[in-house]
């Protein structure tokens, strides 16, 4: 029965000396709060009971401080309670003592939350999609479009970069026909290939030297040519050709014929090798 004044008065002696408990519900439903208060009067013998954690089958939520009031013979104290129970069913209040006093002991009932039978049970509904606005999505597209510039931005500077950067020119030296013939005469004449016996091989090299020369510096592709034709495309280029002729001509004798010439023809035909390019270094030349 809830909103519920109850009062124990427990006579003790001839003096009426009495505990006093007041609770506001003697039925709950499960969790719900009752307001229980104790009062009594004590002796000096007498001690005050300590409620810790529950008031026997009952949870205590919280507690005041007790109250006392002096007396002739002794002290009224009082302290009040807030109670609950977490389970269903009957529970009792405890049987307190105080020196020769005892008190009643009460039953509280707590019920289940009540479930309405009659209400209609409905399916659990899909969460509802809500659509975005505009300005909910805004700062991702900003931050779409920054990510993007960024990249187009970083790609332009790599490129032009790229392009700033150019591989250094490799210049090649470009060597002077003239000069390349000296040096492989000079280089012939130090293997001293006519004084080992190699005749062939030194006149077939001095020969090649020569029409290279004449072919890369004078622009006159002997190479193919024969002597007589080498000799003749010359003169059209007013080249004084008369030692030109004697060397190609007994270079073609020891090459083909297996001439012999003497040491000193040998020194000679290499003398006048040297002559020619000097000679002719500055005409039609490449470099």
């Amino acid at each position: 029965m809830k909103n519920i004044l109850l009062t124990l008065l427990l006579f003790q002696n001839p003096l009426f000396s009495q505990i006093v408990i007041k609770i506001d519900t003697n039925n709950i439903i499960i969790g719900d709060h009752i307001n229980f208060s104790l009062e009594s009067e004590i002796k000096e013998n007498e001690v005050w009971p300590i409620f810790k954690d529950s008031l026997g089958q009952l949870e205590i939520i919280s507690k005041t401080k007790i109250d006392s009031t002096k007396t002739f013979d002794g002290w009224i104290l009082k302290q009040n309670f807030i109670v609950t129970q977490w389970d269903s069913g009957f529970f009792k209040t405890p049987i307190i003592q105080i020196g020769n006093k005892k008190s009643k002991q009460y039953i509280i009932t707590v019920n289940t939350i009540p479930i309405d039978q009659e209400k209609e049970f409905y399916d659990i509904k899909k969460p509802i999609n809500i659509p975005l606005k505009f300005i909910e999505i805004l700062p991702y597209i900003l931050l779409f479009l920054i990510i993007v510039m960024i990249i187009i931005l970083t790609r332009k500077y790599l490129k032009n970069r790229k392009t700033e950067i150019k591989k250094p020119e490799i210049i090649e030296k470009i060597i002077p026909a003239y000069v390349t013939a000296l040096n492989d005469l000079e280089k012939l004449k130090t293997e001293k290939k006519w004084q080992s016996g190699k005749i062939k091989d030194y006149y077939s090299d001095i020969s090649d030297i020569i029409r290279t020369y004449i072919e890369v510096g004078l622009s006159t592709p002997a190479m193919e040519m024969l002597t007589k034709d080498i000799i003749n495309a010359l003169k059209n280029k007013n080249i004084n050709t008369e030692n030109l002729n004697s060397l190609l001509n007994t270079a073609d004798l020891a090459k083909y014929a297996k001439s012999k010439p003497s040491s000193n023809e040998n020194e000679l035909i290499m003398k006048i090798a040297f002559d020619f390019v000097h000679q002719t270094k500055n005409t039609n030349n490449d470099g």
